[in-house]
């Protein structure tokens, strides 16, 4: 079914459609202990960058059209014809995917490629300046993210930091109770023990 590169990628489009998620709004595709699904989205990404680039060494938008007439047919006719062809269209919703699934590296990746690609040429870059201002807005805050994740980072640090100061001082505090309290039954024992003796040496003189 999904035999040409075309088809595959309109085949990645549609399983990372989700209606339900904000692209603005980034959070990752499921629970950090469900790591089947956070793999096959990461898959599904790459795969997508690997269509497009034609090749995993590649660094440039191969398949990308950028021609009016090529651009008028859908990815559905592309995949039909058994072409190997994306549309910008198309992988502008998959850089949008990376950044609402929290792939960070493959966001940058696809974002700098596809403003690098576009600005090649005056009619792309008037085309789609709606879209590259988009882009330029979500890089602009995953930079801001970046920055929150690291005072997060900080934070849990500190927090760590913290607790574990605090569990070494309650070891350190039940080690001194523990010590104090045999100390006492030391104690008690030496004073019965001499109580003891005390007792005897009484009765041996009694006697």
């Amino acid at each position: 079914m999904f035999d040409c590169p075309s088809a595959q990628f309109l085949a990645i489009e549609e399983a990372l459609a989700e209606t339900n998620r904000r692209i603005a709004m980034p959070s990752p595709a499921a629970s950090d202990y469900d790591f089947e699904i956070l793999d096959v989205v990461l898959e599904l990404l790459f795969a997508g960058e690997y269509l497009a680039c034609g090749g995993a060494q590649e660094l440039e938008l191969k398949w990308i059209v950028s021609s009016e007439e090529q651009e008028r047919k859908t990815q559905l006719e592309m995949a039909i014809s058994g072409g190997s062809e994306i549309r910008i269209g198309g992988f502008l919703k998959l850089i949008k995917y990376s950044f609402n699934y929290e792939a960070w590296d493959v966001f940058r990746r696809l974002s700098t490629k596809i403003i690098s690609f576009i600005q090649k040429s005056p009619a792309l870059s008037e085309k789609y300046k709606s879209d590259i201002q988009i882009i330029n807005l979500l890089q602009t805050l995953d930079k801001y993210l970046i920055h929150l994740r690291k005072l997060k980072h900080m934070k849990n640090e500190a927090v760590k930091a913290n607790i574990a100061a605090a569990r070494e001082a309650n070891k350190i505090k039940a080690s001194k109770t523990a010590e104090s309290a045999q100390n006492e039954a030391a104690q008690e024992t030496k004073e019965e023990t001499t109580a003891k003796t005390n007792s005897k040496s009484k009765k041996s003189a009694k006697s």
